[in-house]
């Protein structure tokens, strides 16, 4: 969310332009059929405020911003959605008075390794950053309806989204810095395949860099065919040849290390995994069918790593009417 930021940001421009491609090519009305945009392990929030917020390009200055994607973020952590709904909830009096930004000081509860320089332990920055306090500030002024789409779910991924309400229910899903967090990622792919509609869009970015709870740790080309075998065609996949700085620019930033010295005695970066999948249109009848094959296998998953059944809360759904509320 900081200025410091941008060049980690720098990714998020492949994705948003994978959208605006499936978009233009699909689209033929103001709200996009690739919404909603569903963008698990969202943490505090920054792609998914992004994509909210990511402007029709047929907008010019003279016209109200359209915002054609209505974006869902989720996360599992209490902590990370507190922080999130602090920052998309900046009041205008605030701004007005220049109280929006809170300083913060991300290196004091590091790790206390690999540093160079203990000055720079206490490295401050501003969040949000300029930029989206203008937007944020533009946004005030318009009518709720022309305002940009955005909400935040907290909650277990597979337990949340594999609900039969959830069933078809999203054009989309970005996973950035996500599918390497699945207990079982075959878990992670038949969830998207079950919420994603007939024909959505499944735009990944990041490392497979598995979780010490994973119990499976497939290569690329392995996880594309389980991708494949689930009903996806695969429209785009590669491993970038560019390293990403995965903690501080300072990373990979020489020019910045030059003019400050490095922080650290250890850098980490990643060839992210990129990758644009389809869900292939099937025939009702036989979707049906594969989903009750779905529900029953991914209890098992569950049941066999020790965690909570999903039954209750799939028969919940069922008998309880939802608050509009919530």
């Amino acid at each position: 969310w900081s200025e410091e930021g941008a060049i980690l940001r720098e990714e998020f421009g492949w994705i948003k332009q994978q959208l605006w491609r499936y978009h233009d090519e699909m689209n033929q009305t103001t709200e996009s059929v690739l919404s909603p945009i569903l963008v698990p392990g969202a943490g505090i929030g920054r792609l998914a405020f992004d994509l909210a917020f990511a402007q029709d390009k047929e907008c010019t200055n003279d016209c109200v911003a359209s915002y054609p994607f209505d974006v869902e973020a989720m996360d599992n952590s209490i902590v990370m959605a507190a922080a999130a709904y602090h920052l998309f909830h900046y009041s205008n009096d605030s701004m007005a008075s220049n109280q929006g930004q809170t300083k913060i000081y991300p290196f004091v509860s590091d790790s206390l390794s690999n540093e160079v320089d203990t000055q720079r332990r206490w490295d401050s920055a501003q969040i949000p950053e300029q930029s989206v306090m203008d937007e944020l500030r533009d946004v005030h002024e318009w009518q709720p309806h022309q305002r940009p789409k955005l909400s935040y779910t907290v909650g277990d991924f597979v337990t949340t989204y594999i609900s039969p309400s959830k069933q078809g229910q999203y054009g989309s899903l970005v996973s950035m810095f996500f599918i390497d967090t699945a207990t079982n990622i075959y878990e992670y792919i038949l969830t998207i395949r079950h919420l994603l509609k007939n024909g959505g869009i499944w735009i990944n970015l990041g490392p497979v860099q598995w979780h010490q709870n994973c119990q499976l740790h497939p290569t690329t080309n392995e996880l594309r065919d389980m991708i494949e075998a689930a009903g996806f065609e695969v429209k785009h996949w590669e491993v970038s040849e560019n390293l990403v700085a995965y903690r501080h620019p300072d990373d990979l930033d020489s020019t910045h290390s030059k003019e400050r010295g490095s922080r650290s005695t250890r850098s980490e970066a990643y060839r992210p995994l990129k990758f644009v999948a389809v869900l292939k249109t099937d025939d009702s009848s036989r979707k049906s069918e594969e989903e009750c094959h779905l529900l029953s296998s991914i209890q098992k998953v569950r049941l066999s790593t020790g965690r909570r059944s999903i039954v209750n809360d799939i028969h919940r759904d069922f008998v309880e009417e939802p608050d509009d509320d919530t």
